[in-house]
This record gives structure tokens, C-alpha cells and sequence, in this order.
């Protein structure tokens, strides 16, 4: 097996001969110089990585409940789709966007987007009061 990275995300590549070889894969060191250790997450102020980050952490424990699934995905496509590979570490106000998508929601009104929006600010103010770890740099 063979280990490649062309994004942050780590690929295995399985070949016959180097399946008796044992893969290893060096963690970051999120203690050096421009990490982010774990804090409140800042929906005003988070890139598309830290945003992909929390919200697969968020999916991948198993703890969701709810709507949390649907604010998961509903928060993971409310930005553009190549921000994620072309504006990875750019900070953005992600709180003012979903703000805007609820506004405009009301001001043509679709009152179940406007409940939908509405209810995933109200979870994303209850998220950032919890703590969390994100490693990822911006």
C-alpha cells in the first residue's frame, strides 16, 4: 500500500507487491506555531478547511441527533463548493452568510427555509459555546 496526499486528505493506494509492506503515516504536530489548539469554534471567522474539519468530526462521532445531520450538510453547502479547494484557509464570516441566506429566504416568503435557516443559527450560536477541537490551520 501506498500513501499519497494531494489535499489534506490522506489516500491509500493498494498495489500487489507492497501489500505485505506496513503503511505509516506521521501525525501533524498541532502544537507548533500557527495551529489552533482547542478553543469555541467561530463561525464568523472560520476557513472552508476548519469548517470541513468540524463539521466531518461532528458526522463522524456518531453523536448527531436531530437536525444536526441536516444543519451538518445544510451549513457544508451553504459556501461555494470550490472555496474548499481554492480559498481552503481564507477566513469568512459563515454566521453573515447564513444570516443573508435566512433574509432573503423571508423576504421571498419561504417560511420552512426561513425555520430551517433560523434554527441553524440558533445551532451554530449553541455550538460555539461548546469546546472543540479543530486542527486544522488557517
Amino acid at each position: 500500500m501506498q500513501i499519497t496526499s494531494q489535499t489534506p486528505a490522506v489516500y491509500a493506494v493498494f498495489s500487489p507487491k507492497a501489500v505485505t509492506q506496513k503503511a505509516t503515516v506521521t501525525p501533524p504536530d498541532f502544537n507548533g506555531p500557527g495551529n489552533v489548539a482547542p478553543r469555541a469554534i467561530d463561525f464568523s471567522h472560520i476557513t472552508p478547511r476548519q469548517l470541513h474539519a468540524y463539521l466531518d468530526d461532528r458526522v463522524m462521532s456518531g453523536n448527531i441527533d436531530g437536525p444536526e445531520g441536516l444543519y451538518c450538510t445544510t451549513l457544508f453547502g451553504s459556501i461555494p463548493g470550490e472555496w474548499y479547494t481554492e480559498r481552503a484557509d481564507e477566513p469568512m464570516d459563515l454566521t453573515a452568510t447564513v444570516r443573508s441566506i435566512a433574509d432573503f429566504a423571508r423576504d421571498n416568503g419561504s417560511s420552512s427555509l426561513v425555520r430551517l435557516y433560523d434554527g441553524l443559527l440558533g445551532w451554530m450560536k449553541l455550538m460555539e459555546t461548546q469546546s472543540v477541537h479543530i486542527s486544522v490551520v488557517a
